[in-house]
């Protein structure tokens, strides 16, 4: 289920790249019901996961 969305917590962002790669991931999110920007969201997200709080926290007190 989509996450809403609140304009005054997100950004619009936007990428360039090579056409035969931009079609061979719209197959890709097309094969897995997804849109282009969730693929790209969630790959990303594995990719870099965010930090958690816990290494937050240190990090603030490492000082």
């Amino acid at each position: 289920m989509p996450m809403p969305i609140d304009p005054d917590k997100t950004t619009r962002v936007m990428i360039s790249m090579p056409k035969p790669l931009a079609k061979y991931l719209r197959q890709v999110a097309k094969s897995r019901a997804i849109s282009l920007s969730q693929l790209m969201l969630q790959a990303t997200l594995d990719r870099y996961p965010p930090p958690s709080e816990a290494t937050e926290n240190e990090d603030d007190h490492s000082s």
